[in-house]
């Protein structure tokens, strides 16, 4: 579901409601469930992604850092 909401732009919209329902199909999941997740994750989910690549990226920076003065 996290890929599907980020596909979709994290918002469920009339041009897409084929697909939405092609995926419910595919789950099992309810149209209003995935509605009702997406709007309750978008946020929180979008944050940790984001934090979680930041502070990949530092990591390696540090690394390539470490590397060079050796």
């Amino acid at each position: 579901m996290l890929a599907f909401g980020e596909k979709l732009g994290w918002r469920i919209q009339k041009h897409n409601e084929s697909v939405v329902q092609e995926f419910c199909a595919q789950t099992s999941v309810q149209p209003h469930v995935l509605k009702v997740w997406m709007h309750n994750n978008k946020h929180t989910l979008v944050t940790i992604i984001t934090t979680t690549i930041l502070d990949w990226k530092l990591n390696l920076e540090a690394k390539e850092i470490v590397l060079l003065k050796f």
